[in-house]
């Protein structure tokens, strides 16, 4: 029965919220039902070689004009890594050589007062939201280029949260709030038209309409691929995937029963009034899109993360989380048991996946990776012709350096 539920709900949203063509029943075949019983986590790590291959390690070069402490945020190019640190958005070699800051804040003409940024890896831009509501264009050495006055979300009094670049438009992901129309939508520059993917349909009571929320939470997450969009809504248990045509379609169903956090109860119970504590419950934080697996992180206020592993090809599924409770983004690590150096985080602090390709991508302040690497024992430093190699660089890493990033390749 809450199987079905799940369906004719799914199928609801597809009438109240796309601006699409019709679904063919292939399509619809497409979507795959993963039912997870948490109480089945288990609470020793995973082993990162049961879904990597290889790991390596690139530290940022640190200079008079990167000086950078903890980073949360960071994306990754075919040949470069664009690292957002305290709002400024440094850009590095594949190998981690800095090479130029992208923009200068402030308010002049060719500043910006940044509040998200997309990079466009076809065209080599990168498009930055200003609190003005202009969107300035930067090409990839930093050079102003452009702005875009007209609003990228019309209907919409609040900037968005985040924004990336999908089928030459504007990707546009609005956090949840009373007078929010649209949670997800992309913004065609040059035809000057919107493609709205994902109507906000959360309900508020009549006291609530009116309100600003005393918490907003980063309730989406979202992966762009080359072809398609996937996309989900925090309360949401299904991930929805959008063509070139921006025909949207539900890809995952995530069913974790009577362990997920509903919406009315984050709504009533935190959203508008926290001075009773956090609800219990899970949702799905973020997710990730491999060759081979689907990966899930599961957040609670008042349980461990649970971290879900989904092998595409066999629809084998393993879920991990902590031995204890600790606080809602303690994060969950994987053994690296491919050279035995320092763990691997597959989230960051805020939950979110990190990934590009077919590989996976987590980032260690210069003092911790410092801790571990000089911890090892000389013959893990030596265990691999990789790790041989990059000695010299590595043995330069103290507290005063720059973080370092961990690339991991998956199966």
């Amino acid at each position: 029965m809450r199987i079905l539920c799940i369906l004719i709900a799914c199928g609801t949203f597809m009438l109240l919220s796309c601006k699409n063509k019709d679904s063919s029943s292939s399509q619809v075949d497409l979507v795959k039902l993963i039912k997870l019983d948490l109480s089945k986590a288990r609470s020793d790590s995973m082993n990162l070689s049961e879904i990597a291959t290889r790991i390596e390690y690139i530290p940022l070069e640190r200079n008079d004009q990167a000086l950078i402490g903890h980073v949360y945020d960071f994306e990754i190019t075919d040949d470069c890594i664009f690292v957002d640190f305290e709002k400024d958005l440094f850009r590095y070699s594949s190998d981690g050589k800095f090479l130029n800051r992208i923009y200068t804040k402030g308010r002049g003409p060719a500043e910006v007062q940044p509040v998200c940024y997309a990079i466009s890896k076809e065209d080599s831009l990168v498009y930055v939201f200003s609190w003005d509501r202009s969107l300035k264009v930067f090409d990839f050495n930093g050079n102003y280029v452009t702005s875009i006055t007209r609003p990228i979300n019309p209907e919409e009094s609040l900037p968005p949260w985040r924004i990336g670049i999908f089928n030459n438009t504007i990707f546009v992901a609005v956090a949840q709030e009373p007078w929010v129309k649209y949670i997800y939508s992309c913004y065609d520059m040059q035809k000057d038209t919107l493609h709205v993917l994902y109507k906000n349909i959360r309900e508020y009571k009549d006291d609530q309409s009116e309100r600003n929320p005393a918490i907003i939470p980063h309730d989406f997450h979202f992966q762009i691929n080359e072809t398609t969009l996937l996309f989900k809504e925090k309360f949401s248990d299904t991930i929805f995937t959008a063509n070139r045509e921006f025909e949207v379609n539900p890809r995952y169903i995530i069913d974790i029963a009577n362990d997920k956090l509903a919406w009315e109860v984050w709504r009533d119970n935190a959203m508008f009034d926290i001075s009773g504590g956090p609800p219990a419950g899970y949702w799905m934080q973020s997710f990730s899109e491999t060759d081979r697996f689907l990966f899930l992180m599961l957040v609670s206020h008042k349980g461990p993360q649970v971290l879900v592993t989904n092998d595409r090809n066999t629809g084998a599924t393993e879920m991990n989380t902590l031995k204890e409770f600790k606080r809602a983004y303690t994060r969950v690590y994987l053994k690296n048991d491919i050279d035995n150096l320092i763990p691997f985080a597959p989230v960051n602090e805020n939950g979110y996946f990190i990934s590009s390709g077919n590989c996976m991508y987590s980032i260690v302040d210069g003092d911790e990776f410092s801790r571990y690497y000089r911890n090892a024992s000389e013959a893990t430093r030596n265990d691999t012709k990789y790790l041989r190699q990059m000695a010299p660089i590595l043995d330069t890493i103290d507290e005063f350096s720059n973080p370092v990033i961990m690339k991991v390749s998956l199966k």
